[in-house]
């Protein structure tokens, strides 16, 4: 996988704020979408560095790409778009709430792109997190496409 995309992609869908702030859960996060937890020492409107951003986006990458491999077994056989696609939900969602979208589970573990990117459309989190949602699904639907041009 194409790690530098997937960080490209994940800058554009989550920010990259060298302060903390409040998401719009409202919690303290900082960084590329990097949420902070009770044990870390900074406080709101705290600065953090580069090199520790990059720190947490590594291994918040590294866990968005453990969890792929623990709801789909196949993950690394999917083409490269449904990889990156997966990998930004996982980052986005986390685990326990990716692994309730078990409609979405099911059509990506067919390899049925084009009803994955249905089931990605029909969720509470499609209409939340808008134009990357909508972004997200296009890709997926252009995996769908290519795949029926090809047959």
């Amino acid at each position: 996988m194409d790690r530098e995309a997937l960080k490209k992609q994940l800058r554009i869908d989550e920010g990259d704020k060298l302060t903390v702030y409040v998401d719009s859960k409202g919690y303290p996060t900082a960084g590329v979408g990097h949420l902070l937890s009770s044990s870390n020492d900074f406080g709101l409107g705290d600065r953090v560095t580069r090199e520790q951003v990059e720190r947490w986006l590594a291994e918040d990458i590294e866990q968005a790409l453990i969890d792929c491999t623990r709801l789909w077994s196949g993950f690394w056989a999917y083409p490269e778009t449904v990889q990156q696609v997966l990998a930004n939900m996982s980052f986005n969602l986390g685990y326990r709430k990716l692994a309730k979208f078990t409609d979405l589970r099911a059509a990506v573990t067919r390899e049925d792109w084009a009803m994955a990117a249905i089931e990605m459309e029909d969720s509470l989190w499609y209409r939340e997190v808008k134009n990357r949602s909508k972004r997200l699904v296009q890709r997926m639907r252009a995996v769908a496409m290519s795949k029926h041009s090809e047959a």
